[in-house]
């Protein structure tokens, strides 16, 4: 922008101008600082390598030891396992005697008392909530599947047997003959209540 002033010279007031003065800085302190920089960028670099070193050798000792244990882990880890079946079965056998209050001798006292002649038993067995009773019968008289019907008739009938059972059923009946001997097998099935736990 052009400025006119047309005063004259006399009465003319100077602008004063404002000049400021840079100091140069000597050129060896300019140098130092470069090299102090520089010395500072170097430290912060081997001190991070430093750390990075560090922690590589921890990681290196840390793999060692997890080696040492992962076949530890796994032994732990097949005793577990072990130790889960085995505490299944305690809990089996634990719902057999203490859970369910029911004298088991009793009831197999109960079954010998009970059972007719011309019958007998080969095995009894209790699993879970169920009780399984096979045997046979024989009759001269071609009275076998009464024989096995009046066995079932009388574990009902017995208050002392049936009392912690929800039902009683002949599960399987097949006859057979041995020479000339009819014979029926069988499998009574008795079912404990649900409350018996």
């Amino acid at each position: 922008m052009i400025e006119i002033n047309l005063l004259p010279q006399e009465l003319r007031k100077e602008k004063k101008r404002i000049n400021i003065k840079i100091p140069e800085l000597p050129r060896t302190n300019l140098f130092k600082a470069a090299v102090g920089i520089l010395c500072a960028l170097i430290l912060i670099h081997m001190f991070l390598a430093g750390i990075f070193v560090i922690k590589k050798i921890r990681l290196s000792i840390l793999t060692r030891r997890w080696e040492k244990i992962g076949p530890t882990k796994e032994q732990i880890d097949t005793l577990k396992k072990d130790m889960n079946f085995m505490e299944n079965k305690l809990r089996t056998v634990e719902q057999l005697t203490t859970k369910t209050k029911i004298i088991w001798s009793e009831k197999f006292n109960e079954i010998s008392n009970l059972i007719p002649n011309g019958v007998w038993l080969r095995k009894i067995f209790v699993s879970g909530q169920n009780l399984e009773i096979e045997g046979s019968a024989v009759s001269k008289k071609g009275e076998e599947m009464i024989l096995v019907g009046k066995f079932t008739n009388n574990l009902k009938k017995e208050d002392r047997f049936y009392s912690d059972f929800a039902d009683i059923e002949v599960k399987s009946i097949q006859r057979r003959k041995i020479g000339l001997v009819e014979v029926v097998d069988f499998v009574i099935f008795a079912s404990l209540k649900k409350d018996i736990s």
